[in-house]
Parts: C-alpha cells; sequence; structure tokens
C-alpha cells in the first residue's frame, strides 16, 4: 500500500512541477487513525478489487475471510469505511506550509487508535480524503 501511495505521490510532485510549480514540493506518505469501536467495522460497505462470479466470492470468503457484497451482476470484496478521527501527518504538513512548501499527503491506510485515546467530542472527521482545512489559504 505504501508503494502505491508514494508513486502516485511521486508523479503529483512530478506534475506540478511540470506545470510550472517552483516551490519544493514535500510528499507525505500518511495514514489515518480511526475509531477500533466504530461501527462501520460490523458492515463493510466499500467495495474494492475485482468483480467475480458468485461461487468465487463464496470460495474467497471460506478461503480468507473475506466479506463481499453483490454489485450490479457481479460480487466484490468489501471493506469497512471507518470514519477518521486524526491524519497525525498533518502536523508535519502544517509545519511545511507555513515554512512556503507544498504539500501532498499521499495515503489512506487506516489504523485503529488505543480506546483511551479517541476524542469523545464530534471532532471526528467525515472524510478520510482530505486534510484539516488550513487557517489561511496556501498555495
Amino acid at each position: 500500500m505504501a508503494e502505491t501511495q508514494g508513486l502516485i505521490g511521486s508523479w503529483l510532485q512530478s506534475a506540478l512541477r511540470t506545470g510550472g510549480l517552483t516551490k519544493e514540493v514535500a510528499v507525505l506518505v500518511s495514514s489515518t487513525m480511526v475509531d477500533p469501536d466504530d461501527p462501520a467495522f460490523h458492515t463493510p460497505t466499500k467495495f474494492i478489487g475485482a468483480s467475480f462470479d458468485e461461487s468465487t466470492a463464496k470460495r474467497n470468503v471460506a478461503s480468507f475471510g473475506w466479506s463481499v457484497a453483490q454489485d450490479g451482476n457481479a460480487w466484490r470484496r468489501v471493506v469497512a469505511s471507518p470514519r477518521p478521527v486524526s491524519v497525525p501527518a498533518t502536523v508535519l504538513a502544517s509545519h511545511l506550509l507555513d515554512a512556503g512548501h507544498t504539500v501532498v499527503l499521499a495515503g489512506e491506510v487506516a489504523f485503529p487508535l488505543p480506546a483511551e485515546t479517541v476524542p469523545t467530542t464530534s471532532s471526528r472527521r467525515s472524510s478520510t480524503r482530505t486534510a484539516p482545512p488550513p487557517s489561511s489559504p496556501r498555495r
């Protein structure tokens, strides 16, 4: 997974430079922290990977312990899509942005937080694909 994230980050970095960006571009392979008790873990809904016929999908459930669901006429693996609690790399990204650099956060792997660190407030984010908004526009 990190190899793919790094490769995509490298492509974005290259595209930004080719497009005329003169600032330094930092690519950070990031992760997302999630609540291990998030109800999404009990009802996986996010389709990933290839499509299978029903019998192959059921064999994959038995062989690999996958969760599968019907997707149109085919069957696909489904995984949990828990709500993010934090993206630790945003602290480092903020420092780099403050120093005038362009930052690419590449990654989406979710890691459960230890129970004692899960916030009890409504500070959870609704998307794993965005970082917290900066206090002022940055380029």
